[in-house]
């Protein structure tokens, strides 16, 4: 932006001024077990990560302004323009979607 190597931040922006959304992630187990005999026990189990279903994105549009020519342009989603802080990615791991899972165990 300055054309010197220089930050690309506006002067007047505090750091840490653009935040990513918060990632919210609810994770529930229910366990039982059962004695069958002395020795013997059965316990069924059910998990369930990402339990409310929240997404949590990963990535956000972080341009802001663009330079075209000597205009400075805001990147206000007007056609052919991104929306800044717009999210562009969703997490794709354990945390990207409700998953549910069912166990079994018999201890003898």
């Amino acid at each position: 932006m300055l054309g010197a190597g220089g930050t690309n931040r506006l002067p007047n922006l505090p750091p840490n001024a653009f935040q990513m959304p918060r990632t919210a992630n609810v994770d529930l187990r229910l366990e039982k077990s059962f004695r069958l005999t002395e020795r013997r026990a059965f316990t069924l189990t059910a998990d369930a990560f990402n339990a409310l279903n929240h997404t949590n994105f990963t990535s956000v549009n972080n341009t802001a302004y663009n330079i075209s020519g000597k205009t400075l342009q805001f990147q206000d989603g007007a056609p052919g323009r991104s929306l800044f802080g717009l999210p562009t990615q969703s997490s794709n791991s354990i945390i990207a979607q409700r998953q549910i899972q069912i166990g079994a165990r018999l201890d003898f």
